[in-house]
Protein backbone atom coordinates (compact mmCIF):
# COMPACT_ATOMS: atom_id res chain seq x y z
CA UNK A 1 0.00 0.00 0.00
CA UNK A 2 0.98 3.60 -0.54
CA UNK A 3 -0.74 6.81 0.52
CA UNK A 4 -0.46 10.33 -0.88
CA UNK A 5 -1.96 13.76 -0.26
CA UNK A 6 -2.21 16.26 -3.12
CA UNK A 7 -0.21 19.50 -2.75
CA UNK A 8 -3.45 21.53 -2.85
CA UNK A 9 -4.89 19.36 -0.03
CA UNK A 10 -8.02 18.51 -2.07
CA UNK A 11 -7.17 14.86 -2.81
CA UNK A 12 -6.15 11.84 -0.77
CA UNK A 13 -5.10 8.72 -2.67
CA UNK A 14 -4.55 5.18 -1.46
CA UNK A 15 -2.79 2.57 -3.56
CA UNK A 16 -4.55 -0.73 -2.99
CA UNK A 17 -1.83 -3.06 -4.27
CA UNK A 18 -3.77 -6.27 -3.78
CA UNK A 19 -6.60 -5.08 -6.01
CA UNK A 20 -4.41 -3.11 -8.46
CA UNK A 21 -6.24 0.16 -7.98
CA UNK A 22 -5.90 3.68 -6.69
CA UNK A 23 -8.75 4.99 -4.57
CA UNK A 24 -9.03 8.77 -4.83
CA UNK A 25 -10.99 10.78 -2.32
CA UNK A 26 -11.87 14.38 -3.24
CA UNK A 27 -12.23 16.44 -0.06
CA UNK A 28 -13.83 19.40 -1.88
CA UNK A 29 -16.58 17.21 -3.29
CA UNK A 30 -17.11 15.51 0.07
CA UNK A 31 -17.46 18.83 1.88
CA UNK A 32 -19.95 20.20 -0.64
CA UNK A 33 -23.52 18.98 -0.93
CA UNK A 34 -22.54 16.22 -3.36
CA UNK A 35 -23.04 12.58 -2.47
CA UNK A 36 -20.33 10.46 -0.86
CA UNK A 37 -20.06 8.42 -4.08
CA UNK A 38 -19.08 11.46 -6.15
CA UNK A 39 -16.26 12.23 -3.71
CA UNK A 40 -14.57 8.87 -4.36
CA UNK A 41 -13.03 7.66 -7.62
CA UNK A 42 -11.15 4.48 -8.46
CA UNK A 43 -8.45 3.96 -11.08
CA UNK A 44 -7.91 0.29 -11.92
CA UNK A 45 -4.56 -0.83 -13.32
CA UNK A 46 -3.63 -3.96 -15.28
CA UNK A 47 -0.58 -4.63 -13.11
CA UNK A 48 0.32 -4.77 -9.44
CA UNK A 49 0.58 -1.23 -8.11
CA UNK A 50 3.54 -0.23 -5.94
CA UNK A 51 3.63 3.56 -5.60
CA UNK A 52 1.69 6.77 -6.25
CA UNK A 53 2.45 10.49 -6.21
CA UNK A 54 0.52 13.64 -7.09
CA UNK A 55 1.81 16.18 -9.59
CA UNK A 56 2.89 19.45 -7.93
CA UNK A 57 -0.06 21.29 -9.54
CA UNK A 58 -2.51 18.65 -8.21
CA UNK A 59 -4.01 17.93 -11.66
CA UNK A 60 -2.58 14.43 -12.08
CA UNK A 61 -1.55 11.38 -10.15
CA UNK A 62 1.27 9.10 -11.25
CA UNK A 63 1.40 5.37 -10.55
CA UNK A 64 4.34 2.94 -10.61
CA UNK A 65 3.66 -0.74 -11.27
CA UNK A 66 5.14 -4.22 -11.47
CA UNK A 67 5.13 -4.13 -15.29
CA UNK A 68 7.65 -1.28 -15.20
CA UNK A 69 5.38 1.61 -16.17
CA UNK A 70 4.91 5.04 -14.71
CA UNK A 71 1.40 6.02 -15.74
CA UNK A 72 -0.07 9.51 -15.52
CA UNK A 73 -3.78 9.95 -14.74
CA UNK A 74 -5.90 13.08 -15.06
CA UNK A 75 -7.69 13.72 -11.76
CA UNK A 76 -10.64 15.51 -13.40
CA UNK A 77 -11.47 12.60 -15.73
CA UNK A 78 -9.70 9.57 -14.24
CA UNK A 79 -8.26 8.86 -17.70
CA UNK A 80 -4.69 7.80 -18.40
CA UNK A 81 -2.90 10.68 -20.15
CA UNK A 82 0.61 9.27 -20.57
CA UNK A 83 3.12 6.64 -19.60
CA UNK A 84 6.83 5.97 -19.27
CA UNK A 85 8.12 2.44 -19.88
CA UNK A 86 11.04 1.24 -17.82
CA UNK A 87 10.72 -2.48 -18.59
CA UNK A 88 11.50 -3.47 -15.00
CA UNK A 89 9.24 -3.52 -11.93
CA UNK A 90 9.08 -0.12 -10.24
CA UNK A 91 8.91 0.22 -6.45
CA UNK A 92 9.00 3.91 -5.53
CA UNK A 93 7.88 7.11 -7.22
CA UNK A 94 8.39 10.82 -6.60
CA UNK A 95 7.61 13.96 -8.60
CA UNK A 96 10.23 16.67 -8.53
CA UNK A 97 8.45 19.72 -7.03
CA UNK A 98 9.15 21.65 -10.24
CA UNK A 99 6.81 19.23 -12.06
CA UNK A 100 9.27 18.73 -14.90
CA UNK A 101 10.74 15.40 -13.86
CA UNK A 102 9.82 12.28 -11.96
CA UNK A 103 11.96 9.68 -10.19
CA UNK A 104 11.17 5.98 -9.96
CA UNK A 105 13.05 3.25 -8.15
CA UNK A 106 13.89 -0.26 -9.23
CA UNK A 107 16.11 -2.79 -7.52
CA UNK A 108 19.39 -0.96 -6.93
CA UNK A 109 18.69 2.02 -9.21
CA UNK A 110 16.78 5.26 -9.46
CA UNK A 111 15.60 6.38 -12.89
CA UNK A 112 14.90 10.09 -13.46
CA UNK A 113 12.73 11.06 -16.45
CA UNK A 114 12.01 14.39 -18.07
CA UNK A 115 8.21 14.21 -18.26
CA UNK A 116 7.72 16.42 -21.35
CA UNK A 117 10.26 14.61 -23.55
CA UNK A 118 9.73 11.19 -21.88
CA UNK A 119 13.51 10.75 -21.88
CA UNK A 120 15.60 9.34 -19.06
CA UNK A 121 17.84 12.14 -17.82
CA UNK A 122 19.67 10.22 -15.08
CA UNK A 123 20.21 6.71 -13.81
CA UNK A 124 21.55 6.52 -10.27
CA UNK A 125 23.14 3.38 -8.88
CA UNK A 126 21.87 2.99 -5.36
CA UNK A 127 23.86 1.28 -2.61
CA UNK A 128 21.70 -1.53 -1.22
CA UNK A 129 18.14 -2.58 -1.93
CA UNK A 130 16.00 0.48 -2.56
CA UNK A 131 12.65 0.93 -0.80
CA UNK A 132 11.44 4.54 -0.81
CA UNK A 133 12.26 7.84 -2.56
CA UNK A 134 11.18 11.44 -1.95
CA UNK A 135 12.22 14.93 -3.06
CA UNK A 136 12.78 17.79 -0.63
CA UNK A 137 10.13 20.52 -0.80
CA UNK A 138 12.44 22.85 -2.75
CA UNK A 139 13.52 20.05 -5.13
CA UNK A 140 17.22 20.43 -4.34
CA UNK A 141 17.62 16.99 -2.75
CA UNK A 142 16.37 13.48 -3.44
CA UNK A 143 16.32 11.17 -0.43
CA UNK A 144 16.34 7.39 -0.83
CA UNK A 145 15.86 4.73 1.83
CA UNK A 146 17.26 1.23 1.62
CA UNK A 147 16.51 -2.01 3.39
CA UNK A 148 20.05 -1.78 4.79
CA UNK A 149 18.72 0.83 7.26
CA UNK A 150 20.25 3.80 5.48
CA UNK A 151 19.00 7.02 3.93
CA UNK A 152 21.05 8.54 1.12
CA UNK A 153 20.83 12.14 -0.08
CA UNK A 154 21.38 13.09 -3.74
CA UNK A 155 22.16 16.65 -4.87
CA UNK A 156 19.69 17.38 -7.68
CA UNK A 157 21.41 20.61 -8.72
CA UNK A 158 24.78 18.87 -9.04
CA UNK A 159 23.77 16.12 -11.52
CA UNK A 160 22.30 14.04 -8.69
CA UNK A 161 25.66 13.61 -6.99
CA UNK A 162 25.51 11.34 -3.94
CA UNK A 163 26.21 13.41 -0.85
CA UNK A 164 28.69 12.00 1.68
CA UNK A 165 26.24 12.13 4.59
CA UNK A 166 24.47 8.81 5.10
CA UNK A 167 21.79 8.58 7.76
CA UNK A 168 21.61 5.30 9.65
CA UNK A 169 18.27 4.20 11.07
CA UNK A 170 17.53 1.80 13.88
CA UNK A 171 14.86 -0.06 11.88
CA UNK A 172 14.08 -0.97 8.27
CA UNK A 173 12.20 1.73 6.30
CA UNK A 174 8.88 0.95 4.67
CA UNK A 175 6.47 3.48 3.22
Amino acid sequence: YDLAYSPDSNWVAAAASRSNKVVLYNRSAAESEESEESAQTEIVLDAKLYAIDFSPDSTQIATADLDGYVRFWDLATGEEVGELDNGQPLRGLAYNPDGKSIAASISGQIIIWDIASQQQIATLNHPGALDTIVYSADGSLLATASSENTIYLWDVNNDYALLPNTLVMTSTPYS
